[in-house]
């Protein structure tokens, strides 16, 4: 998401944006600044760990963060692995 058009869009409304590359980066940069987030954004097909496994991880601890799961495929493609995040 570093040159995405989602992070030009957020920072062009004013909101701080903190980037990863991978659900392991996803999951450090909750860990270090999760108090301070208002939304999550996460690619469902993330390098090592997927958004969905780190946004599974992210629920374990009790967060209700709210979150934005970003993928190219189609909804049918990844539903069938995390179907809470897509009902």
């Amino acid at each position: 998401m570093s040159s995405s058009p989602v992070r030009r869009v957020l920072i062009a409304k004013g909101f701080g944006v903190l980037v990863g590359s991978s659900g392991a980066d996803a999951l450090r940069l909750f860990e270090h600044h999760g108090h301070s987030l208002d939304l999550i954004v996460i690619d469902v097909t993330l390098p090592n760990t997927s958004g969905i496994e780190a946004l599974n991880r992210i629920r374990a601890t009790g967060s209700e963060l709210p979150a934005l799961l970003s993928s190219g495929y189609s909804v049918e493609l990844i539903s069938s692995d995390s179907p809470e995040f897509f009902a």
